[in-house]
C-alpha cells in the first residue's frame, strides 16, 4: 500500500535496486509520518516505511531501505539483544532500565550497531552524509554528559544501575556515529577510566561487529556470536558487583 505518496521524490537510479530487493522479501507499506522524521517498522513479513510530507528526500529513504536490507539478509540485531542480554536477570537491572521513555536501550544499541554497518553503504551509493540522521551536527558525548557520569556513575562501593545504562548507551552513540569531523578519542578514554571492565566489554563487542560482513553467506551467524560475546563480557563484568 503506498497511499497517496509521491515515491518518485523518494526513488532514484541509486536506491531504486535496494527498493526492489526489499519488496521482494517483505509487504511493503509507505505512509505518511506526522511528525518530521523518517522510520521503518518491521513486524513479521511486513514493513512499513513512514515518511513527513514536507520533506520527501531519496537520501533519507535511503537510510530507512538500508535498515530493511540488514533484516532481508536475516540480520535482526536488536532482536538478538533483547533474546540474549534480556533474558538474563542479572543483566536486567541495567540493560533494562529506561533513561528514555520512548527508546530501550536495546532499540539504541541495535540502531547504532545497524548505522555502522548501513553507512558505508549509504555513502558508496553517493547520499549526501548530514542526510543520514537529523543530528548528524550533534556530539553525541558532550562534557555534560561524562562530568553525570563521574558524579553518579560509582555509589562508594556499588554501581548505579541507571547510570551503568547510560553509560553503554552513551557509550553506542558515540562508537555509532558517523559524522567524520567528530573525534572521541578523549571522550572514550574517560569513559574507560570511569569502569575499564565495562569498556572493555563493550570495546570487545565493536570489534568483532566491525568485522561483520552483509554481503557473506551468513551473517545472521555473525551477528549472533557477536551478541553472545557481548553477552560472556558483560556477565564477567558484573560477577561481584553491587548495583543500586
Amino acid at each position: 500500500m503506498m497511499s497517496h505518496i509521491d515515491l518518485s521524490k523518494l526513488l532514484n537510479d541509486r536506491n531504486t535496486p535496494i527498493w526492489e530487493t526489499v519488496n521482494k522479501h517483505f509487504e511493503v507499506e509507505v505512509v505518511e509520518n506526522s511528525i518530521d522524521e523518517y522510520s521503518a517498522y518491521s513486524l513479521n513479513d511486513k514493513i512499513t516505511f513512514s515518511v513527513p510530507l514536507n520533506d520527501l528526500c531519496a537520501d533519507s529513504f535511503t537510510h530507512e531501505l538500508l535498515h530493511a536490507e540488514i533484516k532481508v539478509r536475516g540480520v535482526y540485531v536488536g532482536s538478538h539483544l533483547v533474546l540474549t542480554l534480556g533474558a538474563s536477570r542479572r543483566l536486567q537491572p541495567v540493560l533494562d532500565f529506561r533513561n528514555d521513555p520512548l527508546s530501550t536501550l536495546y532499540d539504541h544499541m541495535g540502531n547504532c550497531l545497524e548505522h555502522m554497518v548501513m553507512y558505508p553503504r549509504y555513502i558508496k551509493l553517493g547520499c549526501a552524509p548530514d542526510r543520514f540522521t537529523k543530528d548528524h551536527h550533534e556530539f553525541k558525548l558532550a562534557p555534560s554528559d561524562l562530568s553525570f557520569l563521574k558524579q553518579n556513575y560509582w555509589r562508594k562501593k556499588s554501581i548505579s544501575a541507571s547510570t551503568a545504562n547510560y553509560f553503554i548507551g552513551k557509550y553506542f552513540a558515540a562508537v555509532g556515529d558517523h559524522n567524520e569531523t567528530f573525534d572521541y578519542s578523549l571522550q572514550l578514554a574517560t569513559l574507560k577510566k570511569i569502569d575499564p571492565q565495562l569498556y572493555s566489554a563493550l570495546e570487545g563487542f565493536i570489534g568483532r561487529w566491525r568485522t561483520l560482513d552483509l554481503d557473506s553467506e551468513f551473517p545472521a551467524d555473525q551477528s549472533r556470536a557477536a551478541v553472545d560475546h557481548l553477552y560472556s563480557g558483560l556477565k564477567v563484568w558484573m560477577t561481584n558487583k553491587t548495583f543500586i
